[in-house]
C-alpha cells in the first residue's frame, strides 16, 4: 500500500507543478493580449479565450494531496 501512497503522491508532485506553470503561462498571455492583436484576431473571425478553470481544480486537487500526505 506504501508504494501505491508514493506513486500517487509523485503524479500529484509532476501534475501540480506542470498545472501550477499552466496557469501562470495562461495568465501572462492574458495580460500581454493587447488591444491591436484583440483587432487583428477579429478582423480575421477568430476569438482568444484563456481559461484556467480545469488547470486550476488540477491544481489545488494535487496541491492538497501534497500538503495532507
Amino acid at each position: 500500500m506504501d508504494i501505491v501512497l508514493s506513486f500517487i503522491t509523485i503524479l500529484a508532485w509532476v501534475f501540480g507543478i506542470l498545472s501550477a506553470g499552466y496557469i501562470i503561462r495562461r495568465v501572462s498571455a492574458a495580460f500581454c493580449y493587447s488591444n491591436a492583436q484583440e483587432m487583428l484576431d477579429k478582423g480575421r473571425g477568430l476569438t482568444r479565450a484563456f481559461p484556467i478553470v480545469v488547470p486550476g481544480i488540477i491544481t489545488i486537487i494535487c496541491w492538497a494531496w501534497i500538503f495532507s500526505t
